[in-house]
């Protein structure tokens, strides 16, 4: 069985080509290794920040404004940063409050579970899926 399936995963490999999207130019690491440095989908640069959060779930608090619920994948976020929503139309949004097992903080690193409020962002502009990230300093 163990053979059957690693000769399976050998296949798959085999016919992809280096420089195909996804697959390193340089033929080793990983697509995610090979697009460091651009925030995939949104044509913004990374620019070294690192912040990378995967929104889980959005919710809408009458009187503050749209929390984006999930996880922060990479680097870390403080309270007034800039976001950007990873994809084409690049919507930007400052991070007002950050909660962190219920209790607000200034500043919240990679591994950690977060609600991030987003006061300008409306119903509809962030969905679970969506990626996060701070926006290049100019």
């Amino acid at each position: 069985m163990l053979r059957k399936l690693k000769s399976m995963m050998t296949n798959n490999l085999e016919h992809l080509t280096v420089g195909e999207p996804g697959v390193p130019a340089s033929g080793t690491g990983t697509a995610a290794e090979s697009s460091v440095g651009q925030a995939p989908g949104s044509g913004w640069p990374d620019a070294g920040s690192g912040f990378s959060f995967l929104v889980s779930d959005v919710f809408f608090i009458r009187g503050r404004g749209l929390v984006a619920a999930g996880q922060i994948q990479s680097g870390s976020i403080t309270k007034g940063d800039q976001l950007v929503l990873d994809g084409p139309a690049g919507q930007v949004f400052i991070c007002k409050d950050i909660e962190v097992s219920r209790r607000t903080t200034d500043q919240a690193s990679a591994g950690t579970s977060a609600g991030l409020l987003l006061p300008e962002a409306k119903r509809g502009d962030v969905s679970p899926g969506d990626i996060l990230r701070r926006l290049p300093e100019v």
